[in-house]
């Protein structure tokens, strides 16, 4: 669990990129570690996140690829560089292989790609996060307005 809590630390500190799923436009922030990950999202509307620990990347893992074992590490690692994209350069142009879907509280963003030459796939499934989470953590419109109105609106239409 101390991990979890680690990865919650590193994600206050991150900044909001601007990227592309699909055809949404978010602010995003992630970080991973070797057996967990935790992002947020920003869509303008609403604050999504999702935490995954060791357990849940392998219960997921299993679900989602039947045919490929490997540890828990390979999976995060290979998470994290699919993400990489995202969060190095951000970007106007969607990453491929991304797809994004929402469905009531649920924001779905779905990754289809090989690794190891056998078809992976991912569902980063996020939920609007918790108000408690959302006062916490400065949001792109109070890190914004902190920085000056000029540079939350460069942020928001990059």
């Amino acid at each position: 669990m101390a991990e979890v809590e680690k990865l919650a630390d590193d994600l206050l500190t991150q900044p909001w990129l601007s990227v592309r799923i699909g055809d949404s436009p978010f602010l995003l922030k992630a970080t991973f570690s070797d057996t967990a990950y935790k992002l947020m999202l920003w869509d303008h509307n609403s604050v999504w996140w999702e935490e995954m620990n060791s357990d849940d990347l392998k219960q997921r893992a299993q679900e989602l690829n039947k045919r490929l074992k490997a540890p828990v590490s390979a999976f995060c690692r290979y998470l994290r560089e699919a993400v990489g994209p995202l969060l190095r350069g951000g970007g106007r142009d969607p990453l491929p292989g991304f797809v994004c879907e929402r469905a009531q509280n649920l924001l779905s963003i779905s990754l289809r790609s090989e690794l190891s030459g056998v078809p992976f796939y991912w569902t980063f499934r996020c939920t609007e996060a918790p108000m408690s989470m959302v006062r916490t953590t400065p949001t792109p419109v109070s890190a914004g307005y902190c920085r000056g109105q000029g540079d939350l609106i460069r942020t928001i239409y990059r």
